[in-house]
């Protein structure tokens, strides 16, 4: 099952980065272009033909304006149907109609063109808010490729740096010894927010306007966009700040306060002297053995709900007051982690902190 989900999210990671990086390159050349444009020199023109041009899809029609001018470049005339550096259409007529009533036939314009290539020329090389969308819309796409990257980074680090505790947060403050067991990453947090906050900035746009928003709206959603991440980053850091996220070893009194996990909803005081091992095992040989549900992930079922656990859990053995005590009562879990090195990592370091056998 390991190796299954390994290899799902590398064909996945894979698959989303080649779609997202080419609608990456797109933008990137666009903004080139426009640039570059700046660049161009500039000359009268005439519009020779002008209307609006209906495209049709399997299931939309779009508009775009389709323009003809002319204009002369060292004596020679050229033809040119280019309005802007990016060709540009929207479900929004009026976006189109607007261009074409500003340039009937005979209207004398001002042509940008390349000095290099005078047959290469626009009649408009600034940003506009139809042709600024993209970036927006692909704000969630790059939010979950770049969080697959930093999956991957992190796996990578961990495996080759072995960190102390298995990267999990450490903090001493004598008598407590206190370690995150639970966290989100502030990168997370600003992907998330960021594209949480793309995702529905997309409908607010693209809904109200058809897909013709003015440059000013544009760029305010850049900035809610940033504002979205870095509020999602707050969010993490109150999440973090939780003590339910902590496993606190009390050297005083000898106790070990337990975060919350899924198969149990609140903190768990345990006596450290009670602890006779810590056990890795996986997350389903666990709830075999306790009859309780601690994963959150699952896979191979519909929903959350179902299919077999999928982690490393470590788990503290306590010794069994009795012979009526069965392994739902001394099994008692720290920790599911996805990571197997990074569970054994950390159920090593806990054992040498404790004192007791790991197994």
């Amino acid at each position: 099952m390991k190796m299954k989900a390994g290899l799902f999210l590398l064909l996945f990671g894979g698959i989303w980065t080649f779609v997202t990086m080419a609608f990456n390159i797109i933008m990137l050349t666009s903004a080139i272009d426009i640039f570059r444009a700046q660049q161009f020199a500039e000359t009268t023109g005439t519009i020779i033909a002008a209307e609006v041009d209906r495209r049709r899809g399997s299931d939309s029609t779009s508009y775009a304006p389709a323009l003809e001018y002319s204009y002369d470049i060292a004596g020679q005339t050229y033809t040119g149907t280019r309005y802007g550096v990016r060709d540009v259409s929207t479900s929004n007529r009026g976006y189109a109609a607007r261009i074409v009533q500003d340039h009937q036939p005979g209207t004398e314009v001002v042509v940008y063109y390349d000095p290099n290539q005078p047959e290469n020329a626009v009649l408009n090389r600034e940003f506009s808010g139809p042709m600024m969308i993209l970036p927006i819309f692909m704000t969630p796409f790059n939010a979950v490729m770049l969080g697959c990257w930093w999956i991957a980074l992190s796996s990578i680090w961990i495996k080759t740096r072995r960190p102390i505790a298995g990267g999990y947060r450490v903090r001493y403050f004598p008598p407590l010894l206190n370690v995150r067991l639970s966290a989100i990453s502030p990168v997370y947090g600003f992907l998330a927010g960021a594209g949480f906050t793309g995702f529905l900035l997309i409908f607010a746009i693209l809904i109200p306007t058809q897909g013709d928003p003015s440059l000013a709206m544009v760029l305010w959603s850049m900035i809610g966009v940033v504002c979205g991440g870095v509020c999602g980053v707050f969010i993490a850091w109150i999440y973090n700040r939780s003590p339910k996220r902590w496993l606190t070893l009390d050297e005083s009194t000898g106790e070990i306060i337990l975060p919350t996990l899924k198969g149990r909803g609140h903190e768990k005081t345990v006596d450290r002297d009670s602890i006779e091992a810590i056990e890795l095992m996986p997350a389903t040989e666990l709830e075999q053995r306790t009859g309780k549900r601690w994963a959150s992930t699952r896979m191979g079922g519909r929903g959350s709900s179902q299919g077999d656990a999928v982690g490393h859990a470590v788990v503290f053995v306590r010794q069994p007051a009795d012979d009526t005590e069965t392994d739902r009562d001394t099994l008692i879990p720290v920790l599911i982690c996805l990571s197997q090195i990074r569970a054994e990592l950390f159920a090593s370091w806990l054992a040498e902190q404790l004192d007791v056998v790991r197994r």
